[in-house]
């Protein structure tokens, strides 16, 4: 179990265990946001590893140099894809009390790893759209736009092949 969690669940105890019912309500607002935004975000990774399946076959590499069994490409064009990916406030939450303690805070990890899958995703889809067969010199870069979210470019040279019989 991360950290965050762990702190979660002590500071939700620690408004529990605060007399009146403000204290016992805004416990259980955390724990539900909590739980919806984990919701969300693990219906996002379902989402993202469904997508990425229908794509496998289309190759990305960050090699400037054409695959050595290739022949010459019909047709290239440099593609690009970009998100921007939020984090819930709960989470940002999480995040600032770890801040205070010291330590990884998991929480925008796995927010930037979602937004380069994302981006990825998006890429091979403009290059599936175009009629590549592969995608080389792709590039990331990530931005903070705020202290809840990210962006995600990515952005590569598409290559068409031709095809036999047409």
């Amino acid at each position: 179990m991360s950290v965050s969690l762990y702190l979660l669940g002590a500071f939700a105890l620690l408004l529990l265990c605060i007399s009146g019912p403000g204290g016992q309500l805004m416990a259980a607002l955390i724990l539900l946001g909590f739980w919806l935004g984990r919701q969300a975000e693990q219906a996002h990774l379902i989402s993202l590893e469904t997508n990425e399946a229908q794509y496998q076959d289309l190759v990305l590499s960050n090699s400037k140099a054409l695959p050595v069994s290739a022949q010459q490409p019909a047709h290239s064009e440099l593609i690009s894809a970009s998100v921007v990916i939020a984090s819930d406030a709960f989470k940002n939450f999480l995040a600032t009390l770890i801040s205070i303690l010291g330590g990884r805070i998991d929480v925008y990890e796995a927010l930037r790893e979602r937004a380069r899958r994302e981006a990825l995703l998006r890429l091979r889809a403009a290059a599936a759209a175009r009629g590549a067969q592969c995608v080389i010199n792709v590039r990331i870069e990530t931005h903070d736009i705020s202290l809840s979210s990210v962006e995600a470019f990515a952005y590569g040279t598409a290559l068409r092949y031709h095809t036999p019989g047409v």
